[in-house]
């Protein structure tokens, strides 16, 4: 739970507005789905852009850091599409 408490992210104000208009004109649209997906996509990037340095530091090797991040966050971004596609209403 430390690395709440060690990590600062200075988010640029274009990423923060971009986000906020994406989910305006999603939850407009009442398509919470993928406004939901945009929050989701935004947190991984943030996630890894500003806090991989300390987790570098966690698990060492850089090249198997970045494609079980990556390969994780895609697999969840793959199963949520999926199960947003054949939902039931």
């Amino acid at each position: 739970m430390d690395i709440f408490f060690e990590v600062e992210i200075a988010v640029p104000m274009s990423q923060i507005a971009l986000l906020l208009i994406l989910n305006s004109v999603f939850l407009l649209l009442r398509r919470i789905e993928l406004g939901l997906l945009t929050n989701y996509i935004f947190a991984l990037y943030w996630g890894y852009l500003y806090a991989h340095d300390h987790l570098i530091r966690l698990v060492g090797n850089r090249e198997s850091f970045l494609m079980i991040y990556l390969g994780v966050g895609v697999g969840i971004l793959g199963v949520a599409l999926l199960l947003f596609l054949f939902k039931k209403e």
